[in-house]
């Protein structure tokens, strides 16, 4: 019986997600990891992929909506900062 192995799209959820959350890529690679997260599980629930990158999928999908909030928030928080040292 051979082994099940993650699909391209599991593992590529992932390294964009790491990627994301350390910085490289800007929000690009976060939101990759997003979509591609997002087809894989629906593969995988439709049948037409392995069970065994659901886990892959999953955690580059969580790490890509992590890293797109908290890119987010750094923005706004970078926009309040200079509206507010332009009014002093």
């Amino acid at each position: 019986m051979e082994e099940e192995k993650a699909s391209g799209l599991a593992i590529g959820a992932l390294v964009c997600g790491i990627l994301g959350c350390l910085g490289c890529g800007g929000c690009f690679t976060q939101i990759a990891a997003i979509i591609l997260g997002k087809m894989e599980m629906n593969k995988i629930d439709a049948g037409e992929s392995t069970e065994a990158g659901r886990t892959f999928a999953k955690t580059g999908m969580i790490l890509g909506i992590v890293g797109t909030v908290i890119y987010l928030l750094a923005m706004v928080g970078y926009g309040i900062f200079f509206a507010v040292t332009q009014l002093a």
